[in-house]
């Protein structure tokens, strides 16, 4: 029975795959539906902050 375990493997594999790529179109559409604004505005205030907080550190 060595040829239907290579093949429960296979189908494994693929029913893997097909799970990821089901979870990434989901997260994809839930991120540009609902949270495309939010997502704007988060990475927009860290590179202000990032912009205008350039002077700490050092002092060792």
């Amino acid at each position: 029975m060595p040829g239907r375990a290579h093949g429960q493997r296979g189908a494994s594999a693929l029913e893997y795959i097909v799970l990821a790529a089901a979870l990434i179109i989901i997260i994809g559409v839930a991120l540009t539906t609902v949270g495309s604004d939010a997502i704007e505005t988060a990475f927009t205030d860290l590179f202000d902050d990032a912009a205008a907080g350039g002077g700490g550190g050092g002092g060792g």
